[in-house]
């Protein structure tokens, strides 16, 4: 950095040879000019304290590429279902209210979108059934949910509709010939009716059920089985979920 010259006060440390003449001085910098330097010093600051794998994601005009960027070379690409590549959660919640209306549950009184999210939406069916059951043997609450599946997709065939954006999407993974997987905890006949809704039938190469594996999502073991069944690894595969 330049210094002003200044005459040093009598008790000053500072040399007078370290002060520098007048006509050395840099010119005043202008107030847009000094707000870009300070505008760089915090972007330079902030990419110091990142994590070295942030850092590495960040681009050179200061913003962030994908996290695609990190998973380099991309293998595969897995997609969970509900929720992800269709909102079909509504729809789920429709087809328990009318059945648990009809048996009286809740003393007759609909769930609501809270109860639905804590005890029921993302969940295994036997998981399911045990929040909504708890007295009553699995093999009845699971019946109960079977029947709520036949409701459910006699809903979607009318109603289902993809996200928005899902098929660009798509056709982006194809174009980059990525392999790609379907790993959902929906029961299989579920999952294939909306993947065939849903114009994807030819898109998936592999279908992947909770319920089929040693346990269901969030438990690894559906997106393992994915990777076997693909050849990938893990640490070039990105996932989609909600």
């Amino acid at each position: 950095p330049i210094r002003r010259a200044t005459a040093p006060r009598p008790d000053s440390q500072i040399p007078p040879s370290t002060c520098l003449p007048a006509s050395r001085e840099s010119p005043p910098l202008h107030n847009n000019h000094r707000e870009g330097a300070r505008a760089r010093a915090r972007t330079e600051a902030a990419a110091i304290s990142r994590p070295p794998t942030t850092r590495a994601m960040a681009s050179t005009n200061g913003g962030f590429v994908s996290p695609l960027a990190a998973t380099v070379p991309v293998e595969a690409v897995l997609f969970d279902i509900d929720g992800t590549l269709c909102d079909s959660d509504p729809l789920h919640h429709i087809a328990f209210q009318e059945l648990l209306l009809a048996i009286g549950y809740n003393n007759g009184v609909p769930i609501d979108d809270e109860f639905f999210i804590n005890n029921i939406a993302g969940r295994s069916d036997a998981e399911a059934a045990q929040n909504l059951f708890p007295d009553w043997p699995l093999e009845k609450g699971l019946k109960f949910l079977e029947d709520k599946d036949v409701k459910y997709r006699s809903l979607a065939m009318e109603h289902l509709e993809p996200v928005k954006g899902l098929h660009k999407l798509v056709q982006w993974v194809k174009d980059h010939g990525y392999k790609r997987a379907a790993v959902t905890n929906a029961p299989r006949i579920n999952a294939e009716l909306m993947i065939k809704l849903l114009g994807l039938s030819d898109f998936f190469q592999a279908v992947i059920v909770g319920g089929e594996c040693e346990k269901p999502k969030p438990a690894p073991f559906p997106y393992l089985k994915a990777l076997k069944e693909l050849e990938v690894s893990a640490a070039h595969t990105f996932i989609f979920e909600d």
